[in-house]
């Protein structure tokens, strides 16, 4: 009878740590909202194409710019991005990310082969009447929220140069082979610990063939990994399953 006493006590005790410990979680988010990535994406559910066949029997890029629209992106789902420099699609020059978390939001490019670059205004590139202002680099952090412009060097040249000054302002890219792979982390940390990612998130970009020309100026995009912490799994009782 003591004992069975005791295991009831013992239960009634573990079931209170629980609760306050579930009182004290931050609740605000769920696993699949808590970073969101969005990019300005071709809007595949139009009845329009990325590319036009002119008359004259040669392709040019599709220049709507209400084709294009920023979207949050989804687990595995691969994306068209506008292209690179060479079409005046809303005077894109670069690809466009905008990142949100309630916390802190490192994007870094570890392979340093995309150079990055950001203002202060919550602005992308596009909207920037010249680069003054803006920080470069292949790393960038934020508080909350904001915009970064993702820069792929395809030339080998242009990325030995960047490589040696990270912060040097301009519009590096050329065009590129397709099949070749662009990638970059984006960490999320909780106000109260920048050493230990909430959630850490790998993105994809792909040069895609390019009607208009052999070389390429056309990229997608694909969120390929969304993984949160073991530590904040076990704190916040989520499942790898609520990920998908």
């Amino acid at each position: 009878m003591k004992k069975i006493i005791i295991a009831l006590l013992t239960g009634m005790i573990l079931l209170n740590l629980a609760s306050c410990a579930d009182g004290e979680t931050d609740q605000s988010y769920s696993i699949k909202d808590a970073l969101k990535i969005s990019a300005y994406v071709f809007d595949e559910n139009s009845e329009e194409d990325y590319f036009v066949l002119h008359e004259m029997g040669h392709y040019y890029y599709n220049e709507d710019d209400t084709l294009y629209q920023l979207e949050q992106l989804k687990l595995n789902e691969i994306r068209l991005l506008p292209p690179v420099s060479g079409a005046e699609i809303k005077n894109m020059g670069l690809l466009n990310i905008f990142v949100e978390f309630d916390g802190i939001i490192e994007v870094i490019s570890e392979n340093e082969d995309v150079h990055l670059s950001r203002n202060n205004n919550l602005t992308p590139y596009y909207e920037d009447e010249s680069q003054a202002g803006r920080t470069f680099g292949f790393s960038a952090k934020f508080v909350r929220q904001g915009f970064f412009s993702a820069n792929p060097l395809v030339d080998d040249e242009i990325l030995t140069h960047v490589r040696k000054d990270p912060q040097s302002a301009g519009l590096w890219y050329t065009a590129g082979i397709p099949g070749q792979e662009y990638y970059l982390t984006v960490n999320a940390y909780k106000f109260d610990n920048e050493q230990t990612p909430v959630i850490r998130v790998q993105l994809k970009f792909v040069v895609l063939e390019d009607k208009t020309n052999v070389s390429s100026r056309c990229f997608s995009v694909e969120l390929i990994s969304y993984e949160y912490s073991d530590m904040a799994k076990l704190l916040d009782d989520i499942v790898d399953d609520e990920i998908e």
